[in-house]
């Protein structure tokens, strides 16, 4: 299909789709991602590249607008006790289980640990979304999972890095984790320093006579914040959230017109695509479901529950807040991904695993924001 007709089809399809998983009460979000399972693995009418850029700028956009309205950062910072016990034992227990998993079916002890790794990596987007249409997103639990991402994806790159030089050498690369550390501390330093520098940059835009260029600034810079952040080894999503984060300080985007030209652009166009985006690239072949991959799927599940789960009860969440965290933290994607393409060059990973997590990927993003809409919807949560 044409380029321009996949984008036109595409945008119109998850629309639609979204308008009718609202209207029987489900997450539009979830409509989005039906979209393009229907249109690219059942119909096979889309090419996955054609949506590729829109997909990545829609998942900038949406973590943008987190850090930007919907969080109170001076909370997230004063309650991160959740965030990182989350982050460290739901990804700790998972990746013990997937570990063991693929020693059990006689993997080789590298190919597990490349399995673990994969696994023990979440991808909070749908998360996210759901939380935002939930109004769920600055609360005790909100906050949780945002600081449960950091940690998650500081923990998974390090790890990431010492196995893969184990792999590739033979040895632990303390030379290429020291390089790691040291990125990331240099992407925290231009973080502090932005959220001084942005105020003064948009007084000075202020006074330009167009008044559509604060926004073409705005795009820039979240957009440069999360090339910076994918630079240094960290997510994209964690790059938008705190470009959205340091444009939040600066009192002229503090205005409703600014507001309704991101909506537009956000909500209008680029996330309902990026969830149709995340639907396209889900795969729905029957040889991948066996012993292994549902094994893998409940260790993917519950291994995170749990560890989300222990966090919240000793940071003193109530029950509802610990099954929300623990469902919140379940959803895999593209690091999972990247971490097995690694692990496949240095030809570690054979076609089993490959479809397992795959398999893994697609269940979780679709069971999340069923599972959080049912458990979230009409609660109140601790602010």
């Amino acid at each position: 299909m044409n380029f321009l007709l996949s984008l036109a089809v595409m945008l119109i399809a998850a629309r639609i789709f979204g308008e009718i998983f609202e209207r029987v009460n489900l997450p539009s979000i979830l409509g989005y991602m039906v979209s393009g399972i229907v249109f690219g693995s059942v119909l096979n009418l889309i090419p996955i590249d054609h949506i590729n850029d829109f997909g990545q700028i829609g998942l900038i956009l949406l973590l943008f607008i987190v850090g930007f309205k919907e969080i109170d950062i001076e909370k997230l910072v004063k309650n991160k006790k959740p965030g990182i016990l989350t982050g460290f034992l739901g990804a700790a227990i998972t990746f013990i289980l997937a570990y063991w998993l693929g020693l059990s079916f006689e993997f080789s002890f590298l190919t597990s640990l490349f399995l673990g790794l994969a696994i023990a990596e979440t991808s909070i987007s749908c998360s996210i979304a759901s939380f935002i249409n939930l109004d769920k997103i600055n609360t005790r639990l909100g906050r949780a999972i945002l600081g449960a991402s950091v940690v998650d994806d500081i923990l998974g790159l390090i790890a990431l890095a010492l196995v893969t030089s184990l792999a590739a050498t033979g040895t632990l690369g303390l030379v290429e984790l020291g390089n790691i550390v040291f990125g990331i501390f240099l992407f925290f330093i231009v973080f502090v320093a932005g959220g001084y520098a942005i105020p003064i940059l948009m007084k000075k835009v202020k006074t330009f006579r167009s008044e559509e260029i604060r926004f073409s600034i705005v795009l820039a810079v979240i957009i440069l914040v999360a090339y910076l952040a994918d630079v240094v080894g960290l997510s994209v999503v964690l790059g938008a959230f705190l470009a959205g984060v340091m444009l939040s300080r600066s009192p002229e985007l503090e205005t409703r017109e600014f507001s309704n030209d991101m909506a537009v652009v956000s909500h209008g166009i680029f996330i309902p695509l990026f969830f149709a985006w995340i639907g396209l690239q889900i795969m729905i072949i029957p040889e991948m479901i066996g012993m292994f991959s549902l094994l893998l799927i409940l260790i993917a599940i519950f291994g995170k529950m749990f560890g989300a789960c222990i966090a919240g009860i000793l940071s003193r969440f109530n029950r509802t807040e610990c099954l929300g965290l623990g469902i919140g933290m379940i959803p895999r994607g593209e690091v999972g991904l990247i971490v097995l393409a690694i692990g496949r060059g240095l030809g570690l990973i054979p076609d089993l695993i490959f479809s397992a997590v795959f398999l893994v990927i697609a269940v979780t993003v679709i069971i999340t924001p069923v599972l959080l809409t049912f458990v979230l919807k009409n609660k109140e949560l601790p602010g």
